[in-house]
């Protein structure tokens, strides 16, 4: 539908006067509703129409997203909607029953409608500049607003729907109530958004998503790291064994077994992952994962010439070592603690300060949905 059509449809005064009123939502939004409210039936729909009319076309023309991913953000937009008129409308009837007063069903949908067409352009905006920018900065501007909506819808609507306190109260506390109970209903159905591939992209963090799907598997590899070397030699056979805990040169041939044992497990996992994920940067998008990916994966080679290469001379010194004697103070053997590659240690620590300020910055842009989990924690305790 063109704007000459659009405009032939309401009129040129019912548009200007409609977008007119568009500020008041964010400026004064019990005035705007209170107007909108005493409207008729008809104007009412009217208004609805255009408003959708209005915030489709501006998602479609400034979302860089494919046509396929708009359409997908709009439809799960519509189901949210549709669950989130399910709960306030069961409220509504459940307070009518306490108080004997009802409100429209049309002015509930006409809140929720209005309230998200005129948020989910912010929200795009948001999201947009940050997969664009990769500041977390402008995430959490992003969740905040989400966080103020939905309180706004489940907390501060009811002053827009009923005349006194007690009335206000009681909503409040049975909306925070089904919406619990909806959330634990999901929990309990164990509804799998990745089954179903559901997954909103005005909600969801595709940074973070992508180095969960595709740097994570390469990531497990540094939770429990090779932290010194030793060379055991018994019956004249050396053997090179990587100790994954500090253990002293005394303690290590005790625990020398399992010690092996998890270091040639470790080595095997290290050389078929990075052989399995040989070209991943290629398929990164973002530039911080693109950089977390250098620095893991010249840690990760690294220890993978420490592997192969035990004893290279060009580094591998004797930091210390015992002799084994038998009980006859006959000699048995030889421990050697040696040092492992430097570069092992500068490559690492750069990869952890990088990884470390990586997840402060999801941490702190996810501090507005506290919020929510305020708002939810009943549910969040019983599914925890």
């Amino acid at each position: 539908m063109s704007i000459k059509e659009i405009i032939d449809l309401f009129g040129k005064e019912k548009i200007s006067e409609w977008v007119l009123e568009m500020p008041k939502f964010y400026i004064s939004p019990s005035s705007f509703f209170k107007k909108l409210f005493g409207k008729n039936d008809d104007e009412k729909l009217s208004i609805s129409i255009f408003y959708i009319l209005i915030t489709i076309g501006l998602t479609y023309i400034f979302s860089n997203d494919t046509f396929k991913n708009v359409t997908k953000v709009i439809i799960l937009e519509v189901s949210i909607l549709v669950i989130t008129l399910l709960i306030l409308n069961t409220s509504s009837y459940l307070v009518s029953k306490i108080f004997n007063y009802r409100v429209k069903t049309l002015n509930i949908f006409l809140f929720l409608l209005i309230t998200k067409l005129f948020t989910l352009p912010l929200q795009i905006t948001f999201i947009y500049l940050f997969e664009k920018t990769e500041m977390y900065e402008l995430l959490f501007i992003h969740n905040t607003i989400l966080s103020l909506l939905i309180f706004f819808l489940f907390v501060y609507s009811p002053k827009f729907f009923y005349p006194n306190l007690k009335q206000i109260i009681t909503a409040v506390v049975i909306n925070l109530l089904l919406y619990n109970l909806f959330i634990i209903s999901i929990s309990i159905l164990k509804f799998d958004k990745y089954q179903y591939q559901f997954e909103n992209p005005i909600f969801s963090d595709k940074i973070f998503n992508e180095f969960d799907e595709k740097l994570a598997p390469l990531d497990s590899l540094t939770l429990d790291i090779p932290k010194t070397k030793y060379l055991i030699i018994l019956r004249n056979e050396p053997t090179i064994v990587y100790s994954f805990s500090n253990d002293s040169l005394s303690s290590i041939f005790s625990n020398a077994v399992s010690e092996h044992r998890k270091s040639i497990m470790y080595e095997t996992r290290l050389i078929e992952k990075l052989a399995k994920h040989k070209d991943i940067r290629k398929n990164l998008r973002f530039k911080r994962n693109k950089m977390l990916c250098d620095t893991l994966v010249a840690y990760l080679k690294t220890m993978e010439n420490d592997f192969r290469n035990p004893v290279d001379t060009s580094y591998t010194y004797i930091v210390d070592k015992i002799t084994l004697t038998t009980e006859n103070n006959r000699y048995a053997g030889e421990i050697k603690q040696l040092t492992i590659n430097p570069k092992l240690n500068t490559t690492y620590i750069s990869y952890l300060k990088n990884k470390n300020d990586y997840y402060n910055s999801v941490t702190i842009s996810n501090y507005p949905t506290y919020i929510v989990q305020l708002m939810l924690f009943p549910a969040l305790k019983l599914i925890q």
